[in-house]
Protein backbone atom coordinates (compact mmCIF):
# COMPACT_ATOMS: atom_id res chain seq x y z
CA UNK A 1 0.00 0.00 0.00
CA UNK A 2 1.60 3.50 -1.09
CA UNK A 3 0.69 6.68 1.11
CA UNK A 4 2.48 9.73 -0.39
CA UNK A 5 1.04 13.22 -1.25
CA UNK A 6 0.70 14.07 -4.79
CA UNK A 7 3.77 16.90 -4.47
CA UNK A 8 5.66 13.40 -3.56
CA UNK A 9 4.76 11.31 -6.70
CA UNK A 10 4.90 14.42 -8.66
CA UNK A 11 8.83 15.01 -7.98
CA UNK A 12 9.28 11.34 -7.76
CA UNK A 13 7.86 10.29 -11.48
CA UNK A 14 9.45 14.07 -12.70
CA UNK A 15 6.29 14.46 -13.35
CA UNK A 16 2.94 17.01 -13.32
CA UNK A 17 -0.28 17.85 -12.56
CA UNK A 18 -2.16 19.88 -15.22
CA UNK A 19 -5.15 20.54 -13.77
CA UNK A 20 -5.00 21.57 -10.10
CA UNK A 21 -7.04 19.12 -7.57
CA UNK A 22 -8.45 19.43 -4.23
CA UNK A 23 -7.11 16.05 -2.98
CA UNK A 24 -3.51 15.50 -1.21
CA UNK A 25 -2.63 12.55 -0.61
CA UNK A 26 -3.01 9.16 -2.23
CA UNK A 27 -3.19 5.99 -0.51
CA UNK A 28 -3.78 2.70 -2.83
CA UNK A 29 -1.87 0.63 -4.74
CA UNK A 30 -0.55 -0.31 -8.47
CA UNK A 31 -2.04 -1.14 -11.23
CA UNK A 32 -1.21 -1.50 -14.60
CA UNK A 33 -4.50 -3.58 -16.21
CA UNK A 34 -7.60 -2.30 -15.67
CA UNK A 35 -9.27 -5.83 -15.47
CA UNK A 36 -7.56 -6.20 -11.87
CA UNK A 37 -7.56 -2.89 -11.22
CA UNK A 38 -9.13 -2.23 -7.56
CA UNK A 39 -10.76 1.16 -6.77
CA UNK A 40 -8.51 3.42 -4.99
CA UNK A 41 -5.23 2.26 -6.95
CA UNK A 42 -3.15 4.38 -9.18
CA UNK A 43 -3.30 3.76 -13.02
CA UNK A 44 -0.13 3.33 -15.20
CA UNK A 45 -0.76 3.95 -18.50
CA UNK A 46 1.84 1.69 -20.37
CA UNK A 47 2.52 1.66 -23.84
CA UNK A 48 3.88 -1.28 -25.74
CA UNK A 49 3.72 -2.90 -29.40
CA UNK A 50 0.17 -4.19 -29.38
CA UNK A 51 -1.25 -2.07 -26.70
CA UNK A 52 -1.64 1.20 -24.97
CA UNK A 53 -2.82 2.02 -21.53
CA UNK A 54 -3.90 5.55 -22.37
CA UNK A 55 -6.52 4.19 -24.26
CA UNK A 56 -7.96 2.89 -21.07
CA UNK A 57 -7.77 6.08 -18.67
CA UNK A 58 -11.34 6.37 -18.93
CA UNK A 59 -12.53 2.96 -17.82
CA UNK A 60 -9.54 3.03 -14.99
CA UNK A 61 -11.72 5.86 -13.52
CA UNK A 62 -15.14 4.51 -13.92
CA UNK A 63 -13.76 1.26 -12.29
CA UNK A 64 -12.65 3.62 -8.97
CA UNK A 65 -9.15 4.43 -9.78
CA UNK A 66 -8.15 7.82 -7.81
CA UNK A 67 -4.84 8.78 -9.81
CA UNK A 68 -3.77 7.92 -12.99
CA UNK A 69 0.19 8.50 -14.54
CA UNK A 70 -0.16 9.50 -18.14
CA UNK A 71 2.49 10.10 -21.59
CA UNK A 72 2.37 14.04 -22.30
CA UNK A 73 2.52 13.30 -25.47
CA UNK A 74 -1.06 11.62 -25.35
CA UNK A 75 -2.68 14.29 -23.96
CA UNK A 76 -4.42 15.05 -27.07
CA UNK A 77 -5.82 11.61 -26.78
CA UNK A 78 -7.29 11.35 -23.42
CA UNK A 79 -10.46 12.53 -23.13
CA UNK A 80 -11.11 12.98 -19.70
CA UNK A 81 -9.72 16.31 -18.22
CA UNK A 82 -9.50 15.06 -15.16
CA UNK A 83 -7.45 16.68 -11.83
CA UNK A 84 -6.02 12.92 -10.74
CA UNK A 85 -3.95 12.88 -14.19
CA UNK A 86 0.19 13.46 -13.35
CA UNK A 87 1.86 13.55 -16.92
CA UNK A 88 5.15 12.08 -17.52
CA UNK A 89 7.68 12.15 -20.41
CA UNK A 90 8.04 8.06 -20.33
CA UNK A 91 5.15 6.23 -18.12
CA UNK A 92 7.83 2.79 -18.17
CA UNK A 93 10.42 5.49 -16.67
CA UNK A 94 8.25 6.35 -14.46
CA UNK A 95 6.98 3.45 -12.74
CA UNK A 96 10.33 2.37 -12.27
CA UNK A 97 11.39 5.66 -10.51
CA UNK A 98 8.12 5.68 -8.30
CA UNK A 99 9.44 2.00 -7.23
CA UNK A 100 12.92 3.04 -6.55
CA UNK A 101 11.32 5.97 -4.55
CA UNK A 102 9.07 3.76 -2.42
CA UNK A 103 12.25 1.14 -1.76
CA UNK A 104 14.40 3.66 -0.58
CA UNK A 105 11.39 4.78 1.81
CA UNK A 106 11.60 0.90 3.23
CA UNK A 107 14.60 0.50 4.74
CA UNK A 108 14.47 -3.34 4.68
CA UNK A 109 17.05 -5.97 2.85
CA UNK A 110 16.45 -6.27 -0.57
CA UNK A 111 17.91 -9.63 -2.19
CA UNK A 112 18.26 -9.31 -6.01
CA UNK A 113 18.80 -12.84 -8.25
CA UNK A 114 20.32 -12.83 -11.88
CA UNK A 115 22.45 -15.45 -14.17
CA UNK A 116 21.53 -17.03 -17.04
CA UNK A 117 19.57 -19.99 -15.68
CA UNK A 118 17.92 -20.77 -12.52
CA UNK A 119 17.08 -17.26 -11.31
CA UNK A 120 13.09 -18.16 -10.58
CA UNK A 121 14.04 -21.43 -9.03
CA UNK A 122 16.66 -19.48 -6.99
CA UNK A 123 14.31 -17.11 -5.94
CA UNK A 124 11.22 -19.45 -4.97
CA UNK A 125 13.51 -21.80 -2.77
CA UNK A 126 15.30 -18.43 -0.78
CA UNK A 127 11.82 -16.91 -0.29
CA UNK A 128 10.86 -20.21 0.95
CA UNK A 129 13.42 -20.51 3.82
CA UNK A 130 13.18 -17.00 4.78
CA UNK A 131 9.57 -16.97 5.11
CA UNK A 132 10.30 -19.69 7.89
CA UNK A 133 11.47 -16.32 10.16
CA UNK A 134 10.28 -13.18 8.43
CA UNK A 135 7.58 -11.47 6.39
CA UNK A 136 8.93 -12.43 2.99
CA UNK A 137 7.70 -10.20 -0.68
CA UNK A 138 8.95 -11.97 -3.48
CA UNK A 139 8.39 -11.17 -7.51
CA UNK A 140 5.87 -13.27 -8.10
CA UNK A 141 6.43 -15.82 -11.52
CA UNK A 142 8.93 -13.73 -13.54
CA UNK A 143 8.67 -10.78 -13.11
CA UNK A 144 12.03 -9.60 -13.39
CA UNK A 145 12.15 -6.60 -15.97
CA UNK A 146 11.47 -2.73 -16.35
CA UNK A 147 8.19 -3.19 -15.41
CA UNK A 148 7.62 -6.16 -13.12
CA UNK A 149 10.55 -5.48 -10.83
CA UNK A 150 8.84 -1.28 -10.20
CA UNK A 151 5.49 -3.70 -9.42
CA UNK A 152 6.97 -6.21 -7.02
CA UNK A 153 8.78 -2.66 -5.06
CA UNK A 154 5.72 -1.28 -5.04
CA UNK A 155 3.97 -3.32 -3.26
CA UNK A 156 6.65 -3.16 -0.22
CA UNK A 157 4.21 -2.15 3.14
CA UNK A 158 5.25 -4.55 6.39
CA UNK A 159 7.66 -6.86 5.31
CA UNK A 160 11.00 -7.75 6.45
CA UNK A 161 12.89 -8.77 3.51
CA UNK A 162 12.23 -9.01 -0.35
CA UNK A 163 13.29 -11.59 -2.92
CA UNK A 164 14.00 -10.05 -6.57
CA UNK A 165 14.73 -11.54 -9.76
CA UNK A 166 16.55 -9.58 -11.95
CA UNK A 167 16.62 -10.56 -15.77
CA UNK A 168 17.93 -9.42 -19.34
CA UNK A 169 17.53 -9.30 -22.96
CA UNK A 170 19.56 -6.00 -24.04
CA UNK A 171 22.49 -4.04 -22.94
CA UNK A 172 22.54 -1.95 -20.02
CA UNK A 173 19.08 -3.81 -18.04
CA UNK A 174 20.79 -5.48 -15.13
CA UNK A 175 22.40 -2.00 -14.53
CA UNK A 176 19.15 -0.27 -14.69
CA UNK A 177 17.05 -2.30 -12.69
CA UNK A 178 20.13 -3.06 -9.98
CA UNK A 179 19.87 0.52 -9.51
CA UNK A 180 16.31 1.03 -8.98
CA UNK A 181 16.11 -2.06 -6.13
CA UNK A 182 19.61 -0.87 -4.87
CA UNK A 183 20.05 -4.59 -3.67
CA UNK A 184 21.89 -5.23 -0.07
CA UNK A 185 22.28 -8.93 -0.89
CA UNK A 186 22.98 -10.08 -4.74
CA UNK A 187 23.01 -14.01 -5.76
CA UNK A 188 24.77 -15.23 -8.94
CA UNK A 189 23.28 -18.54 -10.25
CA UNK A 190 25.71 -18.58 -13.09
CA UNK A 191 26.80 -17.18 -16.72
CA UNK A 192 26.16 -19.45 -20.16
CA UNK A 193 24.72 -18.72 -23.20
CA UNK A 194 21.34 -16.68 -23.38
CA UNK A 195 19.93 -13.93 -25.12
CA UNK A 196 22.57 -13.62 -27.49
CA UNK A 197 20.38 -11.95 -29.90
CA UNK A 198 21.29 -8.77 -27.46
CA UNK A 199 24.83 -9.69 -26.15
CA UNK A 200 26.17 -11.38 -29.30
CA UNK A 201 28.60 -13.49 -26.55
CA UNK A 202 29.03 -15.02 -23.62
CA UNK A 203 31.45 -12.38 -22.53
CA UNK A 204 28.48 -9.91 -23.19
CA UNK A 205 26.34 -11.93 -20.92
CA UNK A 206 28.93 -12.31 -18.42
CA UNK A 207 29.40 -8.57 -18.84
CA UNK A 208 25.49 -7.59 -18.37
CA UNK A 209 25.40 -10.08 -15.45
CA UNK A 210 27.92 -8.79 -13.63
CA UNK A 211 26.99 -5.26 -13.97
CA UNK A 212 24.95 -5.89 -10.81
CA UNK A 213 27.91 -6.06 -9.01
CA UNK A 214 28.90 -2.60 -9.90
CA UNK A 215 25.80 -1.13 -8.75
CA UNK A 216 26.32 -2.34 -5.04
CA UNK A 217 26.71 -0.56 -1.91
CA UNK A 218 30.42 -1.14 0.23
CA UNK A 219 27.86 -2.53 2.58
CA UNK A 220 26.23 -5.35 0.42
CA UNK A 221 26.78 -9.08 0.50
CA UNK A 222 27.19 -11.42 -2.44
CA UNK A 223 26.51 -15.06 -2.83
CA UNK A 224 27.70 -16.51 -5.62
CA UNK A 225 28.37 -19.87 -7.60
CA UNK A 226 31.97 -20.37 -6.96
CA UNK A 227 32.55 -23.33 -9.69
CA UNK A 228 31.83 -20.98 -12.38
CA UNK A 229 34.52 -19.49 -13.59
CA UNK A 230 32.46 -16.94 -15.73
CA UNK A 231 31.19 -15.09 -12.22
CA UNK A 232 34.69 -12.89 -11.28
CA UNK A 233 34.92 -9.16 -10.58
CA UNK A 234 37.13 -7.05 -9.05
CA UNK A 235 34.73 -6.02 -6.27
CA UNK A 236 34.43 -9.71 -5.16
CA UNK A 237 37.31 -9.61 -3.43
CA UNK A 238 36.24 -6.56 -0.79
CA UNK A 239 32.47 -7.10 -0.35
CA UNK A 240 31.43 -9.39 1.97
CA UNK A 241 30.55 -12.84 0.36
CA UNK A 242 29.52 -16.18 0.58
CA UNK A 243 30.75 -19.12 -2.72
CA UNK A 244 28.57 -21.66 -3.03
CA UNK A 245 29.49 -24.91 -4.90
CA UNK A 246 30.67 -28.56 -4.79
CA UNK A 247 33.67 -28.42 -3.21
CA UNK A 248 34.88 -28.77 0.93
CA UNK A 249 36.86 -25.79 0.55
CA UNK A 250 33.41 -22.83 -0.08
CA UNK A 251 31.00 -21.44 2.52
CA UNK A 252 28.21 -23.61 1.83
CA UNK A 253 28.88 -26.61 -0.31
CA UNK A 254 27.14 -30.40 -1.26
CA UNK A 255 28.50 -33.68 -0.91
CA UNK A 256 27.53 -37.18 -1.37
CA UNK A 257 25.27 -36.71 -3.91
CA UNK A 258 22.06 -38.82 -4.39
CA UNK A 259 20.41 -38.39 -7.88
CA UNK A 260 16.86 -39.80 -7.53
CA UNK A 261 13.48 -40.49 -9.69
CA UNK A 262 11.83 -37.96 -8.05
CA UNK A 263 14.67 -35.69 -7.05
CA UNK A 264 17.76 -35.51 -4.95
CA UNK A 265 19.99 -36.32 -1.45
CA UNK A 266 23.23 -34.62 -0.61
CA UNK A 267 24.85 -33.69 2.58
CA UNK A 268 25.11 -29.92 3.20
CA UNK A 269 28.09 -28.57 4.59
CA UNK A 270 29.12 -32.14 5.84
CA UNK A 271 26.82 -32.63 8.16
CA UNK A 272 22.90 -31.91 7.39
CA UNK A 273 21.05 -34.56 4.72
CA UNK A 274 19.18 -33.09 2.62
CA UNK A 275 15.83 -34.62 0.62
CA UNK A 276 15.20 -32.36 -1.98
CA UNK A 277 12.36 -32.44 -4.66
CA UNK A 278 13.60 -30.51 -7.72
CA UNK A 279 15.34 -32.59 -9.98
CA UNK A 280 19.16 -32.63 -11.41
CA UNK A 281 22.58 -31.33 -9.94
CA UNK A 282 22.37 -27.95 -11.27
CA UNK A 283 19.08 -27.12 -8.74
CA UNK A 284 20.99 -28.57 -5.73
CA UNK A 285 23.58 -25.60 -6.53
CA UNK A 286 20.29 -23.31 -6.91
CA UNK A 287 19.43 -25.16 -3.51
CA UNK A 288 23.15 -23.98 -2.08
CA UNK A 289 22.43 -20.57 -3.34
CA UNK A 290 19.18 -20.08 -0.89
CA UNK A 291 21.16 -22.02 1.72
CA UNK A 292 23.97 -19.56 1.38
CA UNK A 293 20.99 -16.58 1.86
CA UNK A 294 19.41 -18.50 4.80
CA UNK A 295 23.15 -18.55 6.31
CA UNK A 296 23.48 -14.59 5.81
CA UNK A 297 19.80 -14.38 7.76
CA UNK A 298 21.27 -16.76 10.24
CA UNK A 299 19.22 -19.52 9.45
CA UNK A 300 20.98 -22.93 10.71
CA UNK A 301 21.68 -25.92 8.12
CA UNK A 302 19.78 -27.72 9.94
CA UNK A 303 16.67 -25.88 10.01
CA UNK A 304 17.62 -25.53 6.09
CA UNK A 305 17.87 -28.90 5.03
CA UNK A 306 14.37 -29.71 7.03
CA UNK A 307 12.94 -26.56 5.26
CA UNK A 308 14.00 -28.16 1.89
CA UNK A 309 11.95 -31.14 1.75
CA UNK A 310 8.93 -28.89 1.91
CA UNK A 311 9.45 -27.13 -0.44
CA UNK A 312 7.21 -27.08 -3.82
CA UNK A 313 9.28 -26.93 -7.09
CA UNK A 314 7.53 -24.34 -10.03
CA UNK A 315 5.34 -25.66 -12.62
CA UNK A 316 7.98 -25.49 -15.86
CA UNK A 317 11.17 -25.52 -13.99
CA UNK A 318 12.48 -29.66 -13.55
CA UNK A 319 9.08 -30.27 -11.95
CA UNK A 320 8.27 -33.98 -11.77
CA UNK A 321 5.04 -35.43 -11.30
CA UNK A 322 3.47 -39.09 -12.27
CA UNK A 323 0.28 -39.31 -13.50
CA UNK A 324 -1.62 -42.52 -14.62
CA UNK A 325 1.69 -44.43 -14.31
CA UNK A 326 3.67 -42.34 -17.01
CA UNK A 327 6.36 -39.43 -15.27
CA UNK A 328 6.54 -36.36 -16.39
CA UNK A 329 9.76 -33.82 -15.98
CA UNK A 330 8.51 -30.55 -16.66
CA UNK A 331 11.23 -28.18 -17.77
CA UNK A 332 8.92 -26.74 -20.41
CA UNK A 333 9.22 -23.19 -19.45
CA UNK A 334 12.49 -21.81 -21.29
CA UNK A 335 15.92 -23.15 -23.01
CA UNK A 336 18.85 -21.72 -23.91
CA UNK A 337 22.18 -24.00 -24.66
CA UNK A 338 23.53 -23.88 -20.80
CA UNK A 339 20.15 -24.99 -19.40
CA UNK A 340 19.72 -27.32 -22.14
CA UNK A 341 23.08 -29.77 -21.56
CA UNK A 342 21.78 -29.71 -17.81
CA UNK A 343 18.34 -30.50 -18.64
CA UNK A 344 19.87 -33.49 -21.13
CA UNK A 345 22.76 -34.78 -18.30
CA UNK A 346 20.01 -35.10 -16.14
CA UNK A 347 18.37 -36.94 -18.26
CA UNK A 348 20.85 -38.85 -19.36
CA UNK A 349 21.61 -40.20 -15.85
CA UNK A 350 17.40 -40.63 -14.72
CA UNK A 351 17.01 -44.08 -13.67
CA UNK A 352 13.43 -44.82 -14.63
CA UNK A 353 12.35 -48.65 -15.37
CA UNK A 354 10.63 -47.48 -18.91
CA UNK A 355 11.74 -45.87 -22.21
CA UNK A 356 12.86 -42.11 -22.09
CA UNK A 357 11.23 -39.78 -24.51
CA UNK A 358 12.99 -36.29 -25.04
CA UNK A 359 10.65 -33.58 -26.09
CA UNK A 360 12.72 -30.43 -27.42
CA UNK A 361 11.72 -27.61 -29.04
CA UNK A 362 13.31 -24.54 -30.40
CA UNK A 363 16.04 -22.35 -28.59
CA UNK A 364 14.66 -19.03 -29.23
CA UNK A 365 16.99 -15.74 -28.96
CA UNK A 366 20.43 -16.65 -29.55
CA UNK A 367 21.19 -14.77 -32.46
CA UNK A 368 23.68 -15.72 -35.32
CA UNK A 369 24.89 -18.43 -33.55
CA UNK A 370 21.66 -20.15 -33.05
CA UNK A 371 21.75 -22.53 -35.77
CA UNK A 372 25.40 -23.59 -34.32
CA UNK A 373 23.77 -24.28 -30.72
CA UNK A 374 21.33 -26.34 -32.04
CA UNK A 375 23.78 -28.33 -33.92
CA UNK A 376 25.89 -28.81 -30.53
CA UNK A 377 23.23 -30.20 -28.70
CA UNK A 378 22.09 -32.08 -31.63
CA UNK A 379 25.80 -33.58 -31.46
CA UNK A 380 25.32 -33.79 -27.42
CA UNK A 381 22.97 -36.61 -28.02
CA UNK A 382 24.58 -39.15 -29.76
CA UNK A 383 25.70 -41.66 -27.47
CA UNK A 384 22.61 -41.32 -25.12
CA UNK A 385 20.28 -44.23 -25.15
CA UNK A 386 16.88 -42.43 -25.15
CA UNK A 387 13.98 -44.43 -27.02
CA UNK A 388 12.54 -41.53 -28.75
CA UNK A 389 13.29 -38.08 -29.38
CA UNK A 390 10.57 -35.98 -30.40
CA UNK A 391 11.75 -32.09 -32.06
CA UNK A 392 9.50 -28.93 -32.49
CA UNK A 393 10.29 -25.80 -34.68
CA UNK A 394 12.40 -24.85 -37.95
CA UNK A 395 15.87 -24.32 -35.70
CA UNK A 396 15.42 -27.99 -34.38
CA UNK A 397 16.02 -29.18 -37.75
CA UNK A 398 19.40 -28.68 -37.45
CA UNK A 399 19.38 -30.53 -33.75
CA UNK A 400 18.04 -33.40 -36.07
CA UNK A 401 20.64 -33.36 -38.75
CA UNK A 402 23.51 -33.42 -36.57
CA UNK A 403 22.21 -35.72 -34.01
CA UNK A 404 21.47 -38.45 -36.98
CA UNK A 405 25.52 -37.49 -38.41
CA UNK A 406 26.41 -38.38 -34.94
CA UNK A 407 25.50 -41.53 -35.07
CA UNK A 408 21.87 -41.57 -33.48
CA UNK A 409 19.82 -43.99 -34.66
CA UNK A 410 17.28 -42.01 -36.85
CA UNK A 411 14.43 -44.04 -36.89
CA UNK A 412 14.36 -42.32 -33.28
CA UNK A 413 13.74 -39.07 -33.91
CA UNK A 414 10.24 -37.48 -35.10
CA UNK A 415 9.89 -33.35 -36.19
CA UNK A 416 7.17 -31.49 -35.83
CA UNK A 417 6.12 -28.07 -36.65
CA UNK A 418 3.72 -27.26 -33.29
CA UNK A 419 4.22 -28.75 -29.48
CA UNK A 420 0.56 -29.69 -29.76
CA UNK A 421 1.23 -31.95 -33.08
CA UNK A 422 3.74 -33.59 -31.14
CA UNK A 423 1.24 -34.26 -27.75
CA UNK A 424 -0.63 -35.84 -29.95
CA UNK A 425 1.93 -38.23 -31.42
CA UNK A 426 3.72 -38.89 -27.68
CA UNK A 427 0.18 -39.94 -26.69
CA UNK A 428 -0.38 -42.28 -28.81
CA UNK A 429 2.87 -44.11 -28.31
CA UNK A 430 2.79 -43.74 -24.54
CA UNK A 431 3.20 -46.63 -22.25
CA UNK A 432 2.94 -47.04 -18.20
CA UNK A 433 6.69 -46.47 -17.00
CA UNK A 434 8.06 -43.96 -19.76
CA UNK A 435 9.26 -40.90 -18.29
CA UNK A 436 9.18 -37.83 -20.87
CA UNK A 437 11.71 -34.85 -20.39
CA UNK A 438 10.20 -31.49 -22.24
CA UNK A 439 12.40 -28.42 -22.70
CA UNK A 440 12.02 -25.95 -25.36
CA UNK A 441 12.14 -21.86 -25.37
CA UNK A 442 8.71 -19.89 -23.36
CA UNK A 443 7.42 -19.40 -26.94
CA UNK A 444 7.53 -22.73 -28.20
CA UNK A 445 4.51 -23.52 -25.68
CA UNK A 446 6.12 -27.03 -24.47
CA UNK A 447 3.56 -27.34 -21.91
CA UNK A 448 0.75 -27.92 -24.53
CA UNK A 449 2.33 -31.65 -25.14
CA UNK A 450 0.80 -32.40 -21.66
CA UNK A 451 -2.30 -30.70 -22.58
CA UNK A 452 -2.85 -32.78 -25.59
CA UNK A 453 -1.86 -36.06 -23.15
CA UNK A 454 -4.92 -34.70 -20.93
CA UNK A 455 -2.75 -33.32 -18.04
CA UNK A 456 -3.37 -29.75 -16.54
CA UNK A 457 -0.20 -27.72 -16.38
CA UNK A 458 -1.12 -25.94 -13.39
Amino acid sequence: MLEYTYKEIERAVRGRLLVPTRRAHFKGGISIDTRTLAPGDMFVALRGRNFDGHAFIDEAFERGARLCLAEESSQRRIRRKDPDIIYVDDAVQALGRLGAFHRRNKKIPVIAVTGSCGKTTTKELIAHLLSDRLRVLKSEGSENNQIGVPKTLLKIDDHDVVVLELGTNQLGEIRYLTRLADPTHAVVTMIGNSHLMGFRSIQGVKREKMSMIDGLSDGACVIYNADDRNIQHPRLKKLKSVRVGFSKRYDVYAERIHLMQDGSVFLLNGKHKVVSPILGRHNILNTLLAAGCAKVFKIPSKRVSELVTGFSPTPGRVRYREVRGIHWIDDSYNANPSSLKAAIELFKSYPPKGRKILALGDMLELGPRATAFHRDAGKSIAGYSFDLVCLIGKLSKRFADEARASGFDPKKIREFPSSFEAGNFIKSKLKPGDTVLLKGSRGMHMERIMEACGIPTA
